[in-house]
């Protein structure tokens, strides 16, 4: 008599973070480049151990309410450069994938340099300023509008209902400001468009506070480029 089939392993881990040991300093303004190289860097690990530079869904997707990867640059002591990288899936990093990123230790961005890293945290939360759960959010890296037209606000309240974290009911409750994160730092200033792609518009994007009606768990990642570093939000005091 053939047995069932085993039902599939829920995943154990849903948070990555490599801790950057040597190399040139890094802008969290690049922070669109080196969460796409971060990618980059597992599909070059993937090719070295299988052929291929497929990923598995959970690092690269699709998934349900986009719950795959977001490639996360940090910058945790506040000085403008990153210095940690977080891979965080909501919907869970598998075993292949776990893999991948057990086996990757050197990140390439093309035209700043190499750079060793030093696996820090593997887990199920992110790291705490992401993690929290928080009625304020506050911007860590620009939010980029995803459509064209709209204010900020539309465009947020949109995109909690599409990725399941607000109703729509709850989300025209949800405040949205402008606000300045660091007098040295403007939207400007950062990698607004992914390489080789075509915005969605001339990219309009803002350093944002956010506050809900009922507090969010985070990691809070919106907008155009938020699989790749863009769109970051902090809980409300723990920016930075």
């Amino acid at each position: 008599m053939p047995s069932e089939p085993h039902p599939p392993r829920k995943p154990t881990l849903r948070t990555w973070t490599w801790r950057i040991e040597r190399g040139p300093p890094l802008p969290l303004a690049h922070a669109l480049r080196i969460g796409e190289a971060m990618q980059d860097m597992l599909k070059e690990t993937a090719r070295l151990l299988r052929g291929s530079r497929e990923l598995p869904p959970s690092l690269e997707g699709p998934t349900p309410n986009h719950s795959h990867a977001r490639y996360l640059p940090k910058d945790r002591d506040g000085d403008g450069l990153v210095d940690h990288l977080t891979v965080f899936a909501s919907g869970g990093l598998d075993a292949p994938a776990i893999r991948l990123l057990a086996l990757s230790d050197r990140l390439a961005l093309p035209g700043s340099g190499f750079y060793d890293l030093e696996p820090l945290i593997a887990g199920e939360a992110p790291p705490l300023s992401l993690a929290g759960s928080a009625r304020h959010w506050i911007s860590l890296t620009p939010y980029v509008a995803p459509w064209p037209g709209h204010s900020f606000q539309e465009h947020v309240r949109r995109e909690l209902v599409l990725i399941g974290a607000a109703n729509k009911e709850t989300a025209r409750h949800v405040t949205v400001e402008p606000v300045h994160v660091l007098e040295r730092s403007k939207p400007s200033a950062f990698d607004l468009v992914r390489e080789d792609d075509k915005p969605p518009m001339p990219p309009h994007a803002g350093f944002l506070q956010l506050e809900l009606p009922t507090p969010l768990p985070g990691p809070l990642v919106l907008g155009y480029g938020s699989h790749f570093g863009l769109g970051q939000f902090a809980c409300a005091g723990t920016a930075g």
